[in-house]
């Protein structure tokens, strides 16, 4: 501390000191090494997904020439054959909406959409099933004759031009 009220001031000596480390001789390096790992800790949950942890501490720290010891000082994993925490749950759809209008005169078609309302879960029937597109023909429809305006295209033969 700096002297107050006419105290006196430090003595002039070194303010740091020094001393020797690693004086280790090289020639017997010791390499570091872990100590075994403690049992799996109990799961996270009662069912899946869950996991588990383990641990290990260092047992030998490498000398100044030595090898670290190499690996995880902790471990994570899945807890195997537990029940899904998801209920089981199919998956729904919304109904139908109305067919959308013809889209020609002649030949055309009519589409209708649904949405997904809820995905399935667990063990629960998949949405992958289930059409979410509808698509049917329009003027004529299905069982319907096309009215004379809606003649199909005549049929053309394959016709192979000349060469330019």
């Amino acid at each position: 501390a700096v002297p107050q009220n006419g105290g006196q001031l430090c003595a002039a000596e070194a303010k740091a000191e020094v001393a020797p480390c690693n004086t280790e001789n090289c020639e017997n390096c010791i390499d570091g090494a872990w100590g075994v790992w403690s049992e799996w800790s109990k799961c996270s949950a009662t069912c899946a997904p869950a996991f588990r942890t383990r641990h290990r501490d260092l047992e030998r720290r490498a000398n100044n020439c030595g090898l670290p010891a190499l690996g995880a000082e902790d471990e994570y994993g899945l807890c195997g054959e537990l029940e899904s925490c998801d209920k089981d749950q199919d998956c729904e759809v919304s109904e139908w909406q109305n067919w959308t209008t013809c889209s020609n005169n002649c030949f055309g078609l009519q589409e209708r959409m649904r949405q997904v309302v809820k995905y399935a879960s667990g063990h629960g029937k998949k949405c992958e099933d289930l059409s979410l597109k509808d698509v049917k023909p329009c003027n004529p429809g299905p069982e319907e004759t096309a009215s004379q305006g809606c003649a199909p295209d005549p049929e053309r033969s394959c016709k192979i031009g000349a060469w330019e």
